[in-house]
């Protein structure tokens, strides 16, 4: 098999076709967010941030995994006449297990609303994120990139953005607009969920399959690695948002929020490289591991080449770009613990992708992956352990450092752990990677 991924049509149509999707789905709401922190206010975007922070992690339970999982299931069926069937199976098992799942973080919404009193004085911004959660999560883009229909999400997406982010400067002027912001998201992401499944439905001819208990066992079981990076990524993106609104202020989490999602969006500029390379590179491994290594090499090459420049960029210019975004809209002081957030950040992007590619797209596929969800455990504790200490000394950039921390633990783990077994195989097998 070629380790070429520009001579796979398959890698290219979906890269160019996520590609697009993350340029919409990441420039836009940056630029909005500016536009809310300026018209409603900094402890209001504050609590949209806390909020839409629990609202992810709720996206990561109902979701477990399904963004690379499913696309790997499909690479994997055969094209016969039981194909469509297969798929349709596949579907009703994520619909029953997202629904149950659903429940059971609506279930956790009420709790946590009922004990904790800062996220009850955000609750009715986190109940229409939760129902933000529920659509975004069930959201079958994994299907329509195993069937090589990734063009219907170009369309889709681009629609339900555009209505969002028209309605957002007509209808919120001033703090008091704030709810409107969820509940726009809430509409526009259930009319996108009901129109892509009457297209799986009606166009592509994939029906609701009563699925075996089969299916489901085997999803929860090869589900557990990718969702605990899902969750992983989640939670270093958005603990230290929810530690700050309940530890500390609204203000604290809006500070931390400006200079830490700048940072992230240099990262997720990899993530549909990545999330088209999942099924091949798994598929590659199990027919060749010494071409597996090779591909694994070349993808770490040009992760090195594409992502140090940008967060050398990111570093070296971030007054600019927190400028940029908050214009004149904010106190000195908060600008200048923005920008050192920024600057805290600015590294991130290189080591989660980096560890990102060793243990999803290397451990992941030599059946490692329990040894990574073990990494992604322990340095996530360790991280909310140095929140503790590092957040009620200095705040946002408290945990800008814990955050920091953590991942540099991670990469480090990782790299030891891709490398053992990389040598371990090659003993094995006798290969040359």
């Amino acid at each position: 098999m070629n380790t070429s991924l520009l001579k796979n049509k398959y890698f290219s149509y979906n890269f160019l076709n996520l590609i697009f999707l993350r340029f919409v789905s990441r420039i836009l709401p940056l630029v909005m967010q500016g536009y809310i922190l300026r018209s409603a206010g900094v402890l209001s975007f504050g609590g949209l941030g806390f909020a839409k922070s629990i609202g992810y992690c709720f996206t990561a339970i109902i979701g477990y995994g399904s963004y690379f999982a499913v696309p790997k299931y499909i690479a994997l069926l055969k094209q016969d006449e039981d194909y469509k069937k297969n798929i349709g199976e596949l579907l009703t098992s994520r619909i029953l297990m997202q629904l149950i799942l659903s429940l059971f973080c609506f279930g956790l919404f009420l709790i946590l609303t009922a004990i904790i009193p800062q996220i009850k004085a955000v609750g009715h911004f986190l109940f229409f994120f939760l129902l933000v959660a529920i659509s975004s999560a069930m959201f079958p883009i994994g299907f329509f990139q195993g069937i090589n229909k990734m063009y219907v999400v170009s369309i889709l997406n681009p629609i339900t953005k555009a209505i969002i982010y028209t309605c957002i400067p007509i209808f919120i002027k001033t703090e008091d607009d704030a709810i409107i912001y969820p509940m726009i998201f809430a509409i526009a992401e259930f009319i996108r969920l009901i129109l892509a499944f009457l297209i799986l439905n009606l166009c592509f001819k994939i029906t609701i399959v009563f699925p075996s208990i089969q299916i489901i066992k085997q999803q929860l079981k090869d589900g557990w690695t990718t969702f605990c990076f899902d969750f992983y990524l989640l939670f270093y993106s958005h603990f230290p948002t929810i530690f700050l609104g309940i530890l500390v202020n609204r203000e604290a989490v809006a500070v931390y929020r400006i200079g830490d999602r700048l940072a992230q969006f240099v990262r997720d500029l990899l993530e549909p490289f990545l999330q088209c390379l999942y099924p091949i590179i798994s598929k590659l491994f199990k027919e060749n591991l010494n071409e597996g290594f090779a591909l694994a090499k070349k993808v770490i090459s040009g992760n090195f080449v594409l992502m140090l420049p940008l967060c050398f960029c990111c570093y070296f210019f971030s007054k600019n770009i927190i400028s940029l975004f908050c214009g004149g809209s904010v106190k000195e002081d908060f600008f200048i613990t923005a920008n050192e957030v920024l600057k805290i950040h600015s590294f991130l992007p290189f080591l989660v992708t980096t560890s990102s590619i060793l243990g999803l797209q290397v451990l992941a596929p030599l059946k490692k992956g329990f040894f990574y969800s073990i990494i992604l455990f322990f340095t996530g504790f360790l991280a909310m352990s140095l929140h503790f200490n590092l957040v009620p000394r200095y705040g946002s950039i408290g945990a800008a450092y814990a955050i920091l921390l953590g991942e540099v633990v991670t990469f480090l783990c990782v790299f030891i752990l891709t490398v053992y077994y990389k040598k371990r195989l090659t003993k094995q097998n006798g290969f040359v990677a």
